[in-house]
């Protein structure tokens, strides 16, 4: 079992990277079997896994991924519920400042953490 672990964990070296590529669009629309597939296909290749090892580690994945999309849905909801109720709080001005501000902590995410990205005025 230890030794599974560790080859899971392992193997989560080599395949998280591919997936840090599109942030945006990595819970949008992904049928989480299919990125399993994805997965076990590369780790099959770079881990040399046998047909063993591949049906203990393809259900402990899909578990995973299925916790990851459902939590990010959860988190989506709770956005939207929170902006909704400041909405009734706040005056219009507020809110936009609200949003405002909101909008550029996003940037600063996606920038992981840096300065925001200098923007030039448009003409």
């Amino acid at each position: 079992m230890k030794k599974l672990v560790a080859l899971l964990g392992l193997s989560l070296l080599f395949v998280l990277p591919s997936f840090a590529q599109n942030k945006q669009d990595r819970f949008k629309d992904h049928d989480p079997q299919e990125m399993v597939d994805k997965m076990m296909v590369k780790m099959t290749e770079k881990l040399d896994l046998t047909e063993a090892q591949q049906k203990e580690i393809e259900p402990l994945l899909l578990a995973h991924h299925q916790k990851k999309m459902e939590a990010h849905k959860g988190e989506q909801a709770d956005r939207k519920e929170m902006a909704e109720k400041m909405k009734e709080i706040l005056n219009p001005e507020q809110f936009e400042k609200f949003q405002q501000h909101f909008k550029k902590r996003a940037k600063m995410r996606k920038n992981k953490g840096g300065e925001l990205p200098t923007e030039t005025p448009e003409d």
